[in-house]
């Protein structure tokens, strides 16, 4: 097994406090550190993350709800009907 020293490449940080949370799921948890490990300009979709994994669209829509009433992400609606989400 390698240990984190010695892995290469990018990594993501992800705030202890989110981690230790108590009030969040697992799921919301591991939905916030995939998102965190995704480029800014990146645009996510309830269904596009739904595709991506076995969860389905309202397991991923239920973690997305609990990370916004927590503070964690923030959701704008655009006037054209489109969103983007932001971690906090």
């Amino acid at each position: 097994m390698i240990t984190f020293s010695a892995l290469k490449g990018s990594y993501t940080k992800i705030p202890n406090e989110l981690l230790n949370d108590p009030t969040l799921s697992w799921k919301a948890k591991g939905l916030f550190c995939f998102m965190a490990s995704k480029p800014d300009t990146y645009n996510f979709t309830i269904r596009s993350l739904a595709a991506q994994f076995i969860d389905g669209y309202y397991a991923i829509e239920k973690a997305l709800n609990e990370l916004k009433s927590r503070g964690w992400v923030n959701y704008i609606r655009h006037p054209n009907g489109t969103g983007k989400y932001f971690l906090h």
